[in-house]
């Protein structure tokens, strides 16, 4: 296990608002370095399932088309049971 203050927590967070800074507007387009956020389930099921070759072939596209400065696929754990 990795430890960290809170100290360095936020610390860790002013580096990157340029990446987060869309999560503490509540969302808002525009606040944050990209435009969009595509989120990939990387949780045990999905996994399973290929989402990770899904991520990593939409990141391969995003950048093919230039679009790697407007999109940031997000690898996410898991968001609910599998149906």
């Amino acid at each position: 296990y990795i430890v960290i203050t809170v100290e360095q927590l936020n610390e860790l967070r002013d580096q990157n608002k340029d990446i987060v800074g869309f999560r503490q507007d509540g969302g808002v387009q525009g606040t944050g370095k990209y435009k969009r956020h595509v989120l990939v389930c990387a949780g045990t099921g999905c996994t399973s399932s290929g989402s990770l070759k899904i991520a990593d072939e939409l990141e391969k596209e995003i950048k093919e088309k230039g679009l790697a400065e407007d999109v940031c696929v997000i690898r996410t754990g898991c968001t609910d049971f599998v149906h």
